[in-house]
């Protein structure tokens, strides 16, 4: 029966942990699309008005002509030309929607890009803090042993009636003689402080899960989106833009700062996690 809800625990956590992943990969999905759009929404606007300027033939002829030249500045694989009496030749428009086609998923490819340099930053705090806990718990596994001769590991406590309580081996056989009132209630502040470092790993190791999995969804959609292309800097630095449409590259720097104001937030997160670990040590 033990075995029994054991494992349907088990099965619980996982639907819990399924669950947190498809949450979590939805939201930065969403996140990624919002960022994407907000990046090239005003280019997108502005060259969808000037085309309706210059297909516009109510529009004034100026008007269309500096539409025109602004089209091309943007767009220069685009053609069309304006005759004296006004009428528009030689309008390859499917370059015009190409281009906002390459503008989007270039928008994309970056902001999914940022999302993963976000996501690789907190998934290396919770690896260090992952690590202290296992340091911690190590230091208490050690002194039980030292002073115990008791590995959390492979042996357990027990209160044998009319007896005491001992150290049993993997196979039930006394290690020690009985142990004191103070011996127990020390033994068991280490096993609950080791148990609770055990809990925060366990914690950790869910976090980091969760976020490998919204990483390799965001790696697809980076490919899907054209992908990045790294560029260096002046001072030899190496960073990753989207590949260019039409000469255009998005400036994320909305996603830059959220990116880093979410790295902050992480970090004072950790900062309080740590100290409420060492109060409770002290206590």
């Amino acid at each position: 029966l033990i075995e029994h809800l054991k494992g349907e625990s088990e099965e619980a956590e996982k639907a819990a942990l399924a669950t947190d992943k498809f949450y979590q990969i939805q939201k930065s999905t969403k996140e990624v699309n919002e960022q994407a759009n907000k990046t090239v929404a005003e280019e997108v606007t502005q060259l969808n008005s000037l085309r309706h300027t210059l297909e516009d033939n109510n529009a004034k002829l100026d008007d269309r002509r500096k539409a025109l030249v602004r089209i091309k500045q943007m767009v220069p694989s685009y053609h069309g030309e304006l005759t004296n009496e006004g009428k528009l030749i030689k309008s390859n428009v499917n370059v015009l929607e190409q281009y906002i086609n390459n503008l989007v998923r270039a928008a994309r490819a970056q902001a999914a890009f940022n999302k993963m340099v976000q996501i690789q930053e907190s998934s290396l705090n919770h690896e260090s803090l992952r690590n202290a806990r296992k340091g911690n718990q190590e230091f208490y596994r050690q002194k039980m042993m030292s002073e115990y001769n008791y590995d959390p590991k492979r042996e357990r406590i027990m209160y044998l009636a009319g007896d005491g309580t001992y150290v049993l081996d993997s196979h039930g056989n006394k290690k020690s003689d009985a142990l004191s009132g103070t011996d127990t209630a020390r033994l068991n502040q280490y096993i609950a402080m080791y148990n609770w470092n055990q809990k925060r790993i366990e914690q950790e190791n869910k976090i980091l899960d969760v976020n490998k999995a919204q990483t390799t969804e965001l790696e697809k959609q980076v490919r899907v989106n054209g992908g990045v292309t790294p560029t260096t800097s002046t001072g030899g630095s190496t960073s990753t833009t989207a590949p260019s449409s039409s000469g255009y590259t998005p400036a994320d720097k909305n996603a830059e700062k959220k990116a880093k104001a979410a790295a902050a937030a992480e970090k004072k997160r950790e900062a309080a996690r740590e100290k409420a670990f060492k109060a409770e040590i002290k206590a």
